[in-house]
């Protein structure tokens, strides 16, 4: 069950992500110049969730290579300084077109109680934690994939981070 959980959620990203991107294609319209740049954007921006996902589906395979570790209760975290932020919003991006094919309002806000507002910027701020990237990475994909499974049509999944 943990590894069909594990390698469907990015796969299907890809998959999805394929799907749409060929659709776009399709239907581009090479005559309107403005619109056809904006088209362009989308398009790289869709082939790099794309590659992420198709990442991720690599570094859980490679994951997959130490399940003799995991089966004998061998299975080492790494200690390391973890940039929380950057490993939520490296999880939720995936999601995004999942949540799009689903009609799903998917939204990320990360706070600091001293920014303005209460919101900070991106890059503005950086909680750093000792932990494992890739063993967090794999939680949130787990809560994001369940919310999005479970979530109905046109429904919605807010993901909140907040420093105190």
């Amino acid at each position: 069950r943990y590894i069909s959980h594990e390698i469907r959620t990015p796969l299907n990203t890809v998959n999805i992500g394929l799907k749409v991107l060929m659709q776009e294609l399709m239907g581009l319209d090479h005559e309107d110049e403005a619109n056809f740049e904006e088209k362009q954007k989308e398009l790289q921006d869709l082939v790099l969730e794309i590659e992420d996902s198709s990442d991720n589906a690599v570094g859980i395979l490679n994951d997959l290579i130490n399940y003799d570790k995991i089966s004998m209760n061998n299975m080492q975290l790494e200690r390391e300084l973890v940039d929380i932020w950057a490993v939520l919003r490296d999880s939720y991006a995936p999601f995004l077109i999942q949540a799009r094919q689903k009609q799903i309002h998917m939204t990320m806000v990360l706070e600091t109680d001293g920014a303005q507002g209460g919101q900070a910027e991106e890059g503005s701020s950086s909680l750093r934690v000792v932990g494992d990237a890739v063993k967090l990475t794999q939680v949130m994909r787990n809560l994001l994939s369940n919310a999005l499974k479970f979530t109905p049509h046109n429904g919605r999944i807010e993901v909140t981070g907040t420093i105190h």
